[in-house]
């Protein structure tokens, strides 16, 4: 298993693995094949695919998994007598209020409003849950209403984030040392009370949540949709993603035993007879899934939420759904009774609040990944534009802040963006006369 595609490259182009086509094809079950046949596993079997031949297996998450969402802390709010936001205006109202009016009520301006970490791609404290609330997105290569592929890191509404990001960090909102921050490090600073607000994927809920929880019981956080200046933000994007690369190496004598454990992973989690709430909803035993050497995420959308609401309103009941479901609608009730939750059932309520939010997201903007893009997006330009964004936060750039990015943007076209964009837009027409 590989972390990164161009591993899975290198490997094959030195002849150390091997083709895969023919041998999924002879050897993965239906599901399989059915899961693979998503539009989001085919965007992602295009970047595993070199020269003609697939390399790799990516191991897809579900749509929206790591879409961002607004995590804040709830009882702050009541604190400081303020509503939930409905607008992005309300959101920066609310981050400096965090920093400036003692939230935790200590009465020491030891809290930030706002989590952000160095690596501005990584998914807790990520750049483009805030940026959405300008429609902006960074680091998404997607469809644009002409039709042709756009790179949001050269945008204007990207910019106009980082705007409000340098004004949030020169009045001391965002740590002054975030640019030192690494994901695990901001999770301690969630779970010791330290951030009120971050953007971040629904899985945050299983580990800085739950952890501030085990540190403070009465903790009480609410999961928001992103808003842009009118709502909900319509550029919510659907990333694909994948946890990992598949490669076989040529010399394992049965290859074909990799295609069989993957079916017997789909058959023993999401097949007819297969148990999900066991492995990914088990509140004895966390994170249960972790345990098989290869992991795949719901491959189908959640209808969790529906099912919540149905027993909630009272047109479910228990012979409806499984029993983990049940479970899960009993300790939605004991919170809602004041009643004292476990860790664990903590973190599963607040995961029933992040499926509502998905259930509010627009998917319109179709992100797409040819492995082309990775590579030489990572080799030419990706360290440009992490560079200039954390300069323009930072307010240290050698020029004002609209013309260093207008020179970024300038240079990020010279550098090669120009020439990727129109490589690329042939590659994704070449897509649509294969069909």
């Amino acid at each position: 298993m590989f972390d990164d595609i161009g591993m899975a490259i290198d490997t094959y182009e030195a002849g150390l693995t091997i083709g895969l086509q023919d041998l999924f094809a002879e050897h993965a079950s239906d599901l399989v094949k059915e899961y693979f046949a998503t539009p989001a596993a085919q965007n992602l079997l295009s970047l595993c695919t070199f020269d003609g031949e697939l390399i790799a297996l990516p191991g897809i998450a579900s749509d929206l998994v790591q879409s961002p969402m607004m995590f804040i802390r709830k009882d702050w709010l009541d604190n400081l007598g303020l509503g939930l936001p409905e607008t992005r205006a309300d959101v920066i109202e609310i981050i400096k209020a965090f920093r400036d009016d003692d939230p935790n009520q200590d009465g020491l301006k030891n809290t930030y409003g706002l989590g952000l970490t160095g690596n501005l791609v990584q998914y807790v404290g990520m750049l483009n849950g805030f940026a959405e609330m300008y429609n902006g997105l960074p680091f998404i290569w997607y469809e644009g209403d002409e039709g042709l592929i756009e790179f949001g890191g050269v945008q204007e509404n990207a910019f106009l984030a980082l705007e409000q990001l340098a004004e949030l960090y020169q009045g001391g909102y965002i740590d002054r040392e975030f640019i030192t921050k690494t994901e695990t490090m901001l999770n301690d600073d969630i779970a010791n009370g330290k951030v009120g607000l971050v953007f971040a994927p629904e899985w945050l809920c299983w580990n800085a949540i739950k952890s501030s929880y085990i540190v403070n019981p009465q903790v009480e956080w609410v999961v928001l949709p992103v808003f842009d200046a009118d709502g909900i933000s319509k550029t919510i994007h659907s990333e694909v993603y994948a946890r990992g690369y598949i490669a076989i190496n040529k010399d394992f004598p049965h290859p074909e035993k990799i295609i069989q454990m993957i079916n017997l992973y789909f058959d023993t989690v999401w097949g007819d007879q297969g148990n999900p709430e066991y492995y990914f909803a088990n509140i004895q035993y966390d994170n249960l899934w972790h345990l098989s050497p290869i992991q795949f995420l719901n491959p189908i959308a959640s209808n969790e939420h529906e099912t919540m609401q149905g027993l909630i309103s009272g047109v479910l009941n228990e012979s409806d759904v499984t029993s983990i479901q049940w479970a899960t609608y009993q300790i939605i009730l004991k919170r809602e009774n004041q009643e004292t939750l476990t860790p664990s059932e903590y973190a599963l309520y607040m995961s029933t609040k992040t499926n509502a939010v998905k259930s509010l997201y627009f998917t319109d903007v179709e992100t797409i990944t040819s492995w082309k893009l990775v590579l030489r997006t990572r080799t030419t330009i990706g360290n440009l534009q992490t560079d200039t964004y954390i300069q323009i936060i930072r307010g240290v750039t050698s020029e004002p802040a609209r013309d260093a990015w207008n020179s970024y943007v300038s240079t990020w076209h010279s550098r090669g963006g120009t020439a990727l964009l129109n490589e690329y837009n042939q590659w994704y027409s070449s897509l649509d006369s294969q069909e």
